[in-house]
């Protein structure tokens, strides 16, 4: 198991976007390091890396998962590090400051969910030509939805246009979704409203 002590006083100020996670426990190291996998100097974003006697070997018959989150850095060959995926950046006080992902990896009910693996597998379906996903909160019920936002293919958007269109769906009148990190189509509908 992969550990790391999380400071509770450190989150009295804390904004919803940069979290502080504290220091690491005496038994664990923390690296924050470039694409290149260099250190980062203090109060620059990079990725985090955990060190220790507590990082695992890997992951048990996933080679190459382990392969890409367990790694041997350039600078000391004798270690390995935990490659967590989220991006934070060193404190003057020594203290870490939670960013991000590098990923678009949310946590949905407890499950961690890949939003670019949702868009890819709805994008597998002939009638879509793009698809992306996010997690939003519903109004209605307060709880977190996962919505999957499409560009049609031609045919279907045709066919779409003629009025055919099922009580789950709704049409933006901006007909191209832009796909990044982020939805940016200010067109689509809040979940309660589909």
């Amino acid at each position: 198991a992969t550990s790391l002590r999380i400071d509770p006083d450190a989150l009295d100020d804390a904004s919803p976007h940069l979290l502080p996670i504290g220091r690491p426990a005496d038994d664990v190291t923390c690296h924050i390091l470039d694409q290149d996998l260099r250190p980062v100097p203090v109060g620059r974003s990079g990725e985090l890396f955990i060190g220790g006697v507590q990082v695992a070997r890997g992951y048990i018959g996933r080679p190459e998962v382990t392969r890409e989150r367990f790694i041997v850095p350039p600078s000391d060959p004798t270690r390995r590090l935990y490659r967590t995926g989220d991006l934070a950046r060193w404190n003057a006080d020594g203290t870490i400051q939670y960013e991000g992902r590098t990923d678009n990896q949310v946590k949905l009910r407890g499950y961690r969910v890949e939003l670019e693996e949702v868009a890819s597998r709805v994008e597998e379906h002939t009638w879509v030509r793009k698809a992306a996903a996010v997690v939003t909160d519903n109004p209605r019920t307060g709880s977190q939805v996962l919505v999957a936002a499409v560009e049609l293919n031609e045919r279907t958007a045709a066919v779409m246009d003629q009025g055919r269109t099922d009580a789950g769906h709704h049409q933006s009148k901006s007909s191209k979704l832009q796909v990044k990190a982020q939805l940016a189509n200010p067109g689509l509908r809040e979940p309660a409203e589909l």
